[in-house]
């Protein structure tokens, strides 16, 4: 059996479940929850992923090992825990479907690695399980909040949402050869690449999310996407981004991707309202 069968099988298992909810809920709303959970998960294993080695994923579809195992860890915090976790605080389900999913999620982690498509280094299934118990206890409160109008949730959901299309994009980048960070903490390239990457990353999801919640004038955002792009610039001028395509088709790419992020954060945006608008009528 190929590698990559059982992370189809978890994608074919948490996308039906997140369309469901949308259109249970009929709420786009559904879907920036799970990407903000999302953008969060991608924190956490930036942390202990790229930075500890704490694990690594082979799905087998990509020849560089690091690549092949981040895009491993796509499959899990892009789609199985986040769609999880929304699941899980869109209809405030009580601790024992926690409990029993954190176990399936254990029970799946064991398979994987018995598969051999998944290895732990230092890191344990019961870090996981633990993990997970906090995060979706977690998402589950979010959502209250998110259900009663708090800006600060809105906020950083917003900015979640888009740093995890924003890392997402970034990591097709990165496969796809047309441009390089270079950070030179580690040897190895592609981890060294992820590892500015995400920083980067995170900073320019920031700003969309500032610009998208803070200000209402398209030429503040059209200001906030010129930095982005000016900061592209000032990386490759310093050395610290190499691009390996043509300057003209690699803006040509790059712009467009972020002028849709900043546009999926305003649809998210205006979508999070309905949250707040359907909060009088969920069980606080």
């Amino acid at each position: 059996m190929p590698n990559y069968v059982p992370y189809l099988v978890l994608c074919l298992i948490h996308i039906p479940m997140l369309i469901t909810v949308a259109v249970r809920k009929r709420q786009y709303s559904v879907i920036v929850v799970s990407l903000g959970f999302s953008g969060i998960v991608y924190v956490v294993e930036y942390v202990i992923l790229v930075l500890l080695g704490s694990y690594s994923y082979y799905p087998g579809l990509l020849p560089d090992r690091f690549q092949d195992s981040v895009l491993g860890a796509v499959v899990s915090n892009l789609i199985a825990i986040p769609v999880t976790a929304t699941v899980i605080a869109v209809n405030q389900l009580s601790n024992k479907w926690i409990m029993g999913a954190v176990l399936l999620f254990a029970c799946t982690e064991w398979l994987f690695v018995k598969l051999g498509v998944y290895e732990l280094h230092w890191w344990r299934i019961p870090y996981t399980s633990i993990c997970l118990v906090v995060f979706f206890s977690f998402g589950r409160l979010w959502y209250k909040g998110l259900m009663r109008r708090n800006r600060w949730c809105r906020f950083v959901t917003l900015h979640m949402q888009t740093w995890s299309m924003v890392a997402t994009i970034m990591f097709l980048f990165n496969i796809s050869g047309i441009r390089l960070f270079h950070l030179g903490l580690v040897e190895e390239v592609h981890r060294d690449d992820i590892m500015l990457a995400s920083i980067f990353g995170f900073a320019v999801s920031l700003l969309i999310a500032a610009a998208i919640l803070f200000t209402k004038h398209i030429l503040w955002k059209l200001g906030a996407l010129l930095l982005i792009v000016a900061l592209n610039a000032i990386m490759a001028h310093f050395g610290y981004l190499d691009i390996k395509i043509s300057n003209w088709l690699y803006y040509a790419i790059y712009i467009p991707s972020m002028a849709l992020c900043m546009w999926l954060c305003e649809v998210a945006q205006r979508s999070l309202q309905r949250i707040a608008r359907a909060g009088s009528s969920v069980p606080q």
